[in-house]
């Protein structure tokens, strides 16, 4: 070795830390990882590890689970609370998180397709099971189409709708981290 050298091209002597490196051939690639006697390989902890499909299921019942509370909420109060959206945007979006063990764009977008469904699934509860049997008994075609209308299109309800989509998209393909 030269003077001022580091590591050793022949045998793989390393003089910053007085160990010699080897390598583990990979099947795949053809490529070779430098590997220190006594360390373990660094795991990518942000990769998914685990199953799409239980990704799915867990991103589901998260949402359907925040938009059920939702629903209750609107039911005993009369109000819709668009905030909930993002909440549920973040429930779907860790449901998938947690049941991929770790975060993809893939996962990201299912996860926002996902909490549209459970925001849309609230939301027409809302109209069907709330506001409907109100204008039945008030016997008012016209003030029910207004109630519809205004429940499931009115700028804070659309707002929520793409916040939340946008966060369970972040918060499932791992874009909050950087």
């Amino acid at each position: 070795m030269g003077d001022g050298a580091v590591l050793c091209v022949k045998c793989g002597y390393d003089t910053r830390t007085g160990k010699k490196l080897t390598t583990e051939a990979v099947a795949k690639s053809g490529k070779a990882k430098p590997v220190v006697p006594g360390k373990k390989p660094v795991e990518d902890r942000m990769a998914p590890q685990g199953s799409l499909i239980v990704g799915v299921v867990l991103c589901t019942l998260f949402g359907l689970g925040v938009a059920a509370i939702w629903f209750g909420v609107a039911k005993a109060t009369g109000l819709g609370l668009p905030l909930i959206g993002c909440l549920t945007g973040a429930a779907c979006g860790a449901g998938m998180h947690i049941g991929q063990k770790g975060t993809s764009d893939i996962g990201g977008i299912i996860a926002a397709a996902i909490t549209f469904g459970s925001i849309l699934a609230a939301k027409l509860a809302v109209v069907y099971l709330v506001l409907l049997p109100l204008a039945q008994s008030l016997d008012d075609e016209q003030t029910f189409k207004i109630l519809m209308v205004s429940t499931l299109v009115r700028p804070s309800s659309l707002i929520s709708l793409v916040v939340g989509m946008g966060v369970a998209w972040r918060t499932a393909s791992g874009s909050m981290s950087g």
